[in-house]
C-alpha cells in the first residue's frame, strides 16, 4: 500500500481534531450523572487511544522512510488541506445537523427532530434519491422510537406531547 504524503497530511490533521473531540467528550462527562458518565467516558478513551496510535504510525512512517519522498511539494499539500471540497464540507455539514438535532431534539420532540435529521443527511449524499425515498426517513426514527419508548420504556419527549402542552 503506496501512501500519499498528501493524505497523511490530512489523515494527521483529523487524528488530531478527533483527540481534541475525544478529550472535550471526557471533560464534559463530569457534568453528567456518574452512572450515565461511564459511556462517554468509556467512548472517548476509545476515541483518543485508536487516534493517538494512528498519530504514532504515521510519525514512524515519516522518521521510518526517505524524508525526501514525504516531504516534496510540502508547501502545495499545506495550500490544499484548507480547500474546501465536497468531501470536506459535507462531515461539517453533518456535525452542524447533528447539532441542530441535539437542540432540536427537547423543543420539537423526537420524531420530528429524527425524520430532520435523517432526511437532511440524505439530501447531502445523494439529493435525488432522497427525495424519492423519503419513507426511509420516516422508518429509521420511528424503528428508533419503538426501541426507545416501548422495547426500553425511556421517557422520550414526543412531538404531539410537545405540541399539546
Amino acid at each position: 500500500m503506496t501512501k500519499n504524503s498528501n493524505s497523511l497530511d490530512k489523515n494527521l490533521l483529523s487524528h488530531l481534531a478527533f483527540c481534541a473531540i475525544a478529550i472535550f467528550i471526557y471533560i464534559i462527562s463530569f457534568n453528567i450523572a456518574p452512572a450515565s458518565s461511564m459511556f462517554p467516558r468509556l467512548l472517548s478513551i476509545i476515541i483518543f487511544s485508536l487516534n493517538a496510535f494512528l498519530i504514532g504510525q504515521y510519525f514512524y512512517y515519516f522518521f521510518t522512510k526517505k524524508s525526501k519522498e514525504i516531504t516534496q511539494n510540502r508547501k502545495d499539500y499545506w495550500k490544499n488541506i484548507f480547500t474546501l471540497k465536497k468531501y470536506t464540507v459535507v462531515p461539517i455539514l453533518i456535525f452542524i445537523i447533528c447539532y441542530l438535532f441535539v437542540f432540536a431534539y427537547p423543543r420539537i420532540g423526537f420524531e420530528l427532530s429524527g425524520f430532520l435529521l435523517v432526511f437532511s443527511i440524505m439530501i447531502l449524499i445523494n439529493g435525488k434519491e432522497a427525495i424519492k425515498k423519503f419513507y426511509i426517513a420516516i422508518l429509521i426514527p420511528s424503528f428508533f422510537l419503538l426501541i426507545f419508548k416501548v422495547g426500553l420504556k425511556l421517557a422520550i419527549p414526543l412531538t404531539i406531547e410537545i405540541f399539546f402542552k
